[in-house]
């Protein structure tokens, strides 16, 4: 009695049956039909990852260097601190000085005591307070009062 193959069931005649050609003609068309799904198979792969030919990076010749070359450029792109920002830099962005406390100053002509923006406006205002108070008292002196 005949047995099959395990992976297409192909007929396996038994060492005590005759030649059949109908059977061997049945095989062949069973191998026919396994080896045009591969064929067809094979075509059509290109078309679904794309055409190596098509790749515009001459020195590369299969898709394990494309994924590599595609790997190190997005590598390179995100090290470039002048494209993306740095931690540092995120959590300055993130959390800006929303107080005059926190707006640092540089006076490079030395008018202040303070490097903010709050003891800056804070000196500025007892300035103003003093000659204000000078001011009064000048002008009442000058109307005699």
């Amino acid at each position: 009695m005949p047995t099959q193959t395990t992976n297409y069931g192909l007929v396996k005649p038994a060492t005590t049956e005759f030649y059949d050609v109908n059977v061997q003609n049945g095989n062949m068309d069973l191998i026919d039909t396994k080896l045009k799904e591969i064929e067809e198979n094979a075509n059509t792969a290109p078309s679904e990852i794309g055409n190596i030919d098509e790749l515009e990076v001459p020195e590369v010749t299969n898709i394990v260097q494309a994924i590599n070359v595609v790997n190190e450029k997005v590598n390179e792109h995100l090290a470039d601190d002048v494209v993306h920002i740095t931690p540092a830099e995120r959590t300055k962005w993130n959390n800006p000085a929303t107080t005059a406390d926190k707006i640092t100053i540089s006076d490079s002509g030395s008018y202040f005591t303070s490097n903010n923006m709050e003891g800056a406006l804070q000196e500025i205002a007892q300035s103003l307070n003093g000659a204000r108070g000078s001011l009064i008292a000048s002008v009442n002196s000058i109307l005699g009062m």
